[in-house]
């Protein structure tokens, strides 16, 4: 897909590949979902093969996430789109597939697989879109720039008195580097997921 804006890539979608679209339907409604649907279909394409993932569904839990994430560091202009209503096309759905099938078996009722593959799906993108909307505004610089340009700011709280709990945890090293933007979130998403399926699991043993 072109290193295009999202604007830019909607027009040439209209003017080019989904003009037959409008001429049949001679509706613009129809045609913007189209285009909508393809881009993201082009973006998303196939999902993970979760199958071949030694572990347990935490493990292919977490290689779902990340490769959401690692879609939207390729292609951001998606995350404005993933949020409408536009029928999704057999690449979304094969993803949602194999996110359902990876927590089967695992004691959630249906509701629930689907409910937590969307609390992961929901961290994701708006971890993505915090990050994606920095960029946009000329903020996104690395951990160790911004502790470096800020180190006489941060000096000067120190010494304020007024921020005792600040103080004692940028001391304790926060200016050492995370190991990615996603994890420590993705990590409490999935022990919180854990300690859910432990519950229901004991919940089960109670009534057997």
């Amino acid at each position: 897909m072109p290193a295009l804006g999202l604007d830019a890539l909607l027009r040439s979608l209209k003017k080019n590949a989904l003009q037959p679209v409008y001429l049949l339907h001679g509706d613009e409604d129809v045609l913007k979902d189209e285009a909508i649907r393809t881009l993201l279909e082009t973006a998303v394409g196939e999902p993970p093969r979760l199958d071949q993932v030694p572990g347990d569904w935490r493990a292919r839990l977490e290689l779902w996430a990340r490769s959401e994430w690692a879609m939207f560091q390729r292609y951001p202009w998606a995350l404005q789109l993933v949020s409408t209503r536009t029928l999704m096309g057999p690449n979304r759905l094969g993803w949602l597939e194999v996110a359902l099938r990876t927590l089967s078996g695992i004691g959630l009722t249906g509701r629930e697989m689907f409910d937590a593959v969307n609390l992961v799906d929901r961290y994701v993108r708006g971890t993505a879109q915090t990050l994606v909307a920095a960029a946009d505004q000329g903020a996104a610089i690395t951990h160790q720039r911004w502790w470096s340009s800020h180190a006489a700011l941060v000096d000067r709280i120190s010494k304020d008195g007024r921020f005792p709990a600040l103080t004692s945890v940028w001391s304790a090293g926060m200016s050492g580097v995370p190991k990615d933007e996603l994890d420590f979130g993705l990590q409490r998403v999935l022990d919180g997921l854990a300690a859910h399926v432990g519950v229901r699991a004991a919940t089960r043993a109670e009534h057997e």
